[in-house]
C-alpha cells in the first residue's frame, strides 16, 4: 500500500533541493557579474523561474532580495579594499556603483556605523597594532597555483559550523568512490566575519586531488601570496587565523609588486583531523594578488 506521508515529504524535498540548486545558480552568476547591471529577468532565467517567482523564492531562501544583496555585496567588496588597497575613497566608491562620494559615504555609515575614511584608519592591515614581526610574515612566499579540479559544497552561516559542510562532502565523495591517494582539503571564504553578518557568511567546502573525473569545478590559477602556519584547529575554521591572514597581507604590502586581488582566500588543510593531533594540523593561507 502506498504511504502518502512518505510520499508527500519526497515530493517537498525534492522540491527544496530543486529550489536551492536554482537559486544557487543565480547566485553564483551573480557574485560573477557583480559590476554588471544585473537585471530580475537575467537571473530569473538563469534559474528557470518567471521573475515574479523567483524574487519571491530568492527572498525566502536567502532572507534578503535580489537588489539588497547586490548593494551589500559591494559595500562589503568596497570594506575590504579600502582596509587592503591604497585606492582612493572616489575610486573605490565608483567600484562599488556610487556616484558621489556623498552617497557612497552615507551607504557605507549606514552599514558599518562608521565612515570609510574612519574604517580605512581603524582597519588597515599597516595599522600599528598589528605589530612588526608577526611569524606569519617570516614564513610568507610567492607561489603560482595551478587550476585545480575540485568537488564543491556551498556552506552559508557561521564559519565555526563548516565542519560539519565537509563532513556531507565527504560523505558523497565516499559513497561514489571518488577518494584517492592525494585527496586534500580546501576552504575558500568568500567574506570577512568581521564585516559580514553571520547568517550571510559565504564558504565552500571543497576537495581537491579525488578520483580522475571526478572534478565538479576548477579553482582558477592565480599569483598568490601564501603562508604555512600551524593552527591547532580541528574545525579549522576560517575566523581562527584572522592574525595569519592580517600578517601575510602586511608581508605583501612590504614586499610584494602589485594589490591583493579581490578573489577570495583560500586554506589548503595539508592533514587531516582524524589523523592527526590538534596541535599539529597544518593549513597553507593563501590570498591571490593582481597580476
Amino acid at each position: 500500500m502506498l504511504d502518502w506521508t512518505k510520499l508527500v515529504w519526497w515530493r517537498a524535498r525534492a522540491t527544496w533541493d530543486d529550489y536551492q540548486l536554482r537559486v544557487g545558480l543565480a547566485i553564483q552568476h551573480l557574485e560573477q557579474h557583480l559590476d554588471d547591471d544585473l537585471s530580475l529577468p537575467e537571473l530569473a532565467d538563469v534559474a528557470s523561474f518567471s521573475p515574479f517567482h523567483f524574487h519571491r523564492i530568492f527572498r525566502a531562501l536567502t532572507g534578503e532580495g535580489v537588489a539588497e544583496r547586490v548593494r551589500r555585496l559591494r559595500l562589503e567588496r568596497a570594506a575590504a579594499r579600502l582596509r587592503n588597497t591604497s585606492r582612493s575613497i572616489l575610486e573605490i566608491a565608483l567600484e562599488a556603483g556610487y556616484q558621489a562620494h556623498e552617497s557612497f559615504t552615507r551607504a557605507f555609515e549606514a552599514a558599518f556605523h562608521t565612515s570609510p575614511s574612519h574604517y580605512r584608519t581603524e582597519r588597515s592591515a599597516l595599522a600599528p597594532s598589528i605589530a612588526p614581526g608577526n611569524p606569519v610574515e617570516t614564513a610568507a612566499r610567492m607561489e603560482h597555483i595551478g587550476p585545480l579540479c575540485v568537488i564543491r559544497l556551498r556552506h552559508a552561516g557561521p564559519y565555526g559550523d563548516v565542519g560539519q559542510t565537509f563532513e556531507r562532502l565527504a560523505a558523497w565523495v565516499g559513497s561514489h568512490g571518488l577518494f584517492g591517494p592525494w585527496t586534500q582539503g580546501l576552504g575558500i571564504s568568500y567574506d570577512d566575519p568581521e564585516v559580514t553578518p553571520p547568517e550571510y557568511l559565504r564558504y565552500d567546502a571543497r576537495l581537491h586531488g579525488a578520483a580522475r573525473g571526478a572534478g565538479r569545478g576548477r579553482n582558477p590559477g592565480p599569483r598568490a601570496a601564501r603562508a604555512r602556519l600551524r593552527d591547532g584547529d580541528p574545525q579549522r575554521s576560517i575566523y581562527r587565523p584572522g592574525r595569519a591572514y592580517a600578517g601575510l597581507i602586511r608581508w605583501w604590502l612590504r614586499h610584494g609588486d602589485g594589490e591583493i586581488s579581490d578573489a577570495p582566500a583560500l586554506e589548503f588543510y595539508l592533514n587531516q583531523p582524524g589523523h592527526t593531533a590538534p596541535e599539529s594540523l597544518l593549513t597553507k593561507i593563501c590570498l591571490a594578488v593582481a597580476r
